[in-house]
């Protein structure tokens, strides 16, 4: 039973109304607008939590995204005294309805086999009124989870001020037995005036736990991360020999992606529907420090190979915690050429990462599957036509009539290709009139394949996906493809975007399971060969004391020199053996694809012999181009010396072209580095099969730091794959991005740079007034070179108080209008510069 499933169930039999729990959940839609409003007001922040009606609201609304951030940072610490304990007890100051003593006891259920005895004692300055949320927990949550009935739970909760100048000292026999004291999202409430007293409380605290035990601060609040720091540094002043885990020091907040963004489906209906004021949480910013007085915690040798050496949790999956098999989590590479779709779980307490074969039917309905799928459909007679076999026949088609194809590069103009004579005009369930019809057809047609997959496996039918997309994709393009990905069923809450570099690097680093040292900063340059593009990113890979960090040095796309341009080379030495050839795209596109294939098919070369060319590479010996009905000939003879001659010039260029070398240099110099400065150079996409590519690489780089998987078309599909599991399993990004240039306000004559390059994403929050005389706010990001407006017009007769500015994990601008009784997300209007 999910989360708010049990929430549900609990309120339904605790909640004093005479209400069905439907029309209940319906009314608590004024209290959420209202908590949320009231939690953005400076402190010390009122809420009048006696009422069940808040406490119902709080629990739905903070509760499943809260208890997640203290069980994700016991998780990610693994402490070894928390695992040798039979009996252990806790104590939560401000734990209020109980979040963070679930995630404490769930993280202990799952992770701690040896405790059978556990003790919780919630210190709260309104400890009484929290009756109500603690008989939900311990009547009804707690119950729900694996091993609760193994073990005995004390529970109690006592009235605490944390800035009464007397209380820790009234308390201290509750510290003097804790092994583990929480402060979680309170700090962020106290007035600083008060901040002397918290600081004396906190130390008096520190010297009442016992040695070996722990206190952990946690706190959301940005502005808190300063006030943290200080006390850390007041309690290392009094105890100089303590151990410290903190996120105090590093660069940014560290962020968490809340595995329970999308809520159950009763409480989608009736309470958290993705309106104003009822979005669910998804992305938190938070800094904690864990504080021990003497050195006992014994460091554990991390794992430097392969993705585990990225995030370790992953060494320790375990198929019977609910959160890793209750999904399954889905990756899509929607390609411009072809797409795949792969899939992770668990199994044996093992991570699983596979393709998906996608089945695809020829004209006469005989299906074949295949991981790759051509980003192509049409008809043939009555037969729908999905990838491989509508690439087959695509010059046969007329665009827009009978084929439909161009998805990717043409996002931006979609709506704006009409398909008057189109066979699926206004068809009831595949419906195609312009290209963003023929998009969302599309993607629809892999979710039914994903879904017949899916079910074969016999694997959890609720899916969250991974979508990749261009390192240089714009707000524009990213609000377009979602609302296609939306339009063709797949749901709200259950997709996210990664970059394409970050996946492939990812794919690479499980596929291959290369060694990362993260002691030292990695540069890592990724190389994608589409068949349209190619795709330059320097990446360094930097470790902070919570996270590994995907520092984008620079990103170069080339639309003229991907794998066609070599098509095209080879018509252009066609022409010259015939000069009465006729050369069109499908010439290019399939007779001098396939004459390519041919010979890349037929030359081997290996990481073994450092990419090195076999003899036949440069032979007199000839293939066949199929020119039939295109020139004098039925046939033109080139040789693999000819071959090899277009692959040198296509490497390096000439006085007519810029060659595939030159996007290299590009990025390499935009980067500030040199060649030798990279410790991997991975090579991705359909073109990295290219022996002769790999060849020319080789010799360019040093051959033993170049990565190219054997099924490099494929590593992007496997990163999104994991992605998605880490992500929707733990609420990590398993590798963090930064902002790749700055967004900046619009103000005429000035540019106030709100969010600098090179920042952690999720952004940290940025607050505005909202002047009397202003209803609007421009942006402009230099990242995508966009203009961004949100507008707030309709909204004044709420009394907006304030906004809030953010980036989130996707780069993507979020606002958000404070007003006094809700929170009102603005949807942007963007506009290309």
């Amino acid at each position: 039973m999910s989360i708010y499933n049990q929430i549900v169930e609990a309120i339904a039999e605790l909640n004093d109304e005479s209400l069905e729990i439907k029309d209940y959940l319906q009314s608590l839609q004024p209290d959420v607008r209202q908590l949320r409003a009231s939690y953005r007001k400076p402190p010390p922040v009122y809420v009048d939590y006696a009422k069940q009606n808040i406490q119902s609201a709080y629990l739905i609304t903070y509760l499943p995204h809260y208890y997640q951030l203290i069980y994700k940072i016991l998780l990610e610490q693994d402490l070894s005294t928390m695992k040798s304990k039979t009996e252990f007890s806790a104590v939560f100051i401000g734990g209020g309805p109980g979040s963070e003593a679930y995630g404490t006891i769930k993280y202990i259920l799952e992770y701690c086999a040896n405790i059978i005895y556990i003790n919780v004692d919630i210190l709260d300055i309104n400890a009484a009124t929290w009756g109500y949320s603690h008989s939900a927990l311990t009547g009804f949550m707690l119950p729900d989870l694996n091993r609760f009935n193994d073990i005995s739970l004390n529970w109690n909760r006592h009235q605490f001020d944390l800035v009464d100048p007397n209380v820790v000292n009234s308390n201290k026999s509750i510290f003097k037995n804790a092994d583990l004291v929480v402060i979680q999202n309170c700090i962020n409430e106290i007035a600083q005036n008060k901040y002397k007293i918290l600081e004396n409380n906190i130390l008096d605290i520190f010297n009442f736990i016992p040695n070996t035990s722990t206190l952990l601060m946690i706190d959301l609040t940005t502005s808190v991360r300063s006030q943290i720091a200080k006390l850390e540094k007041a309690i290392e002043s009094k105890f100089p020999n303590i151990n410290k885990n903190t996120t105090s020091g590093n660069r940014s907040a560290s962020a968490l992606t809340s595995i329970n963004y999308r809520p159950s489906q009763i409480i989608r209906e009736n309470l958290l529907n993705y309106t104003d004021g009822l979005i669910p949480r998804k992305n938190l910013k938070y800094d904690y420090s864990l504080l021990n007085k003497v050195k006992t915690q014994v460091k554990q040798e991390s794992n430097k190979v392969g993705i585990n050496a990225i995030y370790r949790p992953l060494n320790d999956i375990n198929d019977s915690i609910q959160d890793l098999t209750n999904r399954s989590f889905i990756g899509i590479d929607f390609g411009t050429s072809s797409s795949v779709c792969s899939v992770a779980y668990v199994q044996d307490d093992n991570l699983k990462v596979e393709l998906l074969e996608i089945e695809q039917k020829d004209h006469l309905g005989i299906a074949s599957s295949s991981t790759i799928v051509p980003s192509i459909m049409g008809i043939v007679g009555n037969q729908f036509l999905l990838g491989k076999y509508a690439k087959e026949k695509r010059h046969q088609f007329s665009f827009g009539k009978n084929g439909w194809y161009g998805f990717k590069e043409n996002i931006l103009n979609l709506e704006n290709q009409s398909f008057p004579d189109s066979k699926l005009l206004n068809h009831p369930s595949l419906q195609i009139n312009n290209g963003a019809d023929a998009l969302i057809v599309f993607f629809k047609r892999l979710k039914v394949e994903i879904d017949k997959i899916i079910a074969d496996k016999q694997l959890p039918f609720d899916k969250r996906y991974s979508f990749s997309t261009p390192a240089n994709y714009g707000l524009k393009e990213k609000e377009l493809l979602e609302s296609y990905i939306l339009q063709a069923g797949y749901e709200e809450g259950t997709f996210a975007f990664i970059e394409e570099p970050v996946s492939s690097l990812l794919g690479t680093i499980h596929q291959e399971n290369l060694a990362l040292d993260l002691e030292e900063d990695l540069n890592i340059l990724v190389i994608d060969v589409g068949a349209g593009t190619v795709d330059c990113c320097a990446i360094r890979l930097v470790k902070d004391t919570d996270n590994v960090i995907a520092e984008n040095l620079a990103i170069y796309r080339n639309s003229n020199i991907g794998g066609n341009f070599i098509n095209r080379l080879i018509s252009k030495r066609l022409f010259e053996k015939d000069n009465s050839l006729v050369i069109d795209e499908d010439f290019i596109l399939k007779n001098c694809e396939d004459l390519k294939l041919e010979f890349c098919k037929s030359v081997k070369t290996d990481a073994q012999v450092h990419y090195t060319l076999n003899e036949l590479s440069k032979s007199e010996i000839n293939k066949q181009c199929n020119t039939r009905d295109h020139g004098k000939y039925n046939s033109i003879d080139i040789s693999y010396s000819e071959f090899n001659d277009i692959m040198t010039n296509y490497f390096n260029g000439n006085e007519n072209y810029k060659g595939f070398k030159s996007s290299i240099d590009k990025t390499i110099n935009e980067a500030n580095l040199s060649r030798d400065d990279f410790d991997y150079v991975i090579i991705s996409g359909g073109g990295a099969k290219n022996p002769y590519l790999r060849s020319l690489c080789a010799d360019y780089f040093q051959a033993d730091k170049i990565v190219m998987p054997n099924n490099s078309q494929e590593q992007v599909g496997f990163g999104n794959a994991i992605q998605s599991f880490v992500s929707n399993a733990f609420g990590k990004q398993i590798i963090e991005t930064v902002l790749n240039g700055d967004i900046y306000l619009d103000e005429n004559i000035k540019k106030t740079i709100l969010f600098k390059k090179g920042e952690i994403l999720p952004s940290l929050e940025y607050e505005s007034k909202t002047a009397n005389n202003k209803n609007s706010i421009t942006l402009i990001s230099s990242v995508t070179g966009e203009k961004i407006r949100f507008d707030w017009d309709e909204y004044t007769n709420d009394i907006p108080t304030k906004l809030i500015l953010k980036v989130n994990q996707e780069s993507r601008l979020i606002c958000e209008l404070v007003t006094n009784k809700s929170i009102i997300r603005l949807k942007p209007k963007i506009t290309k510069l």
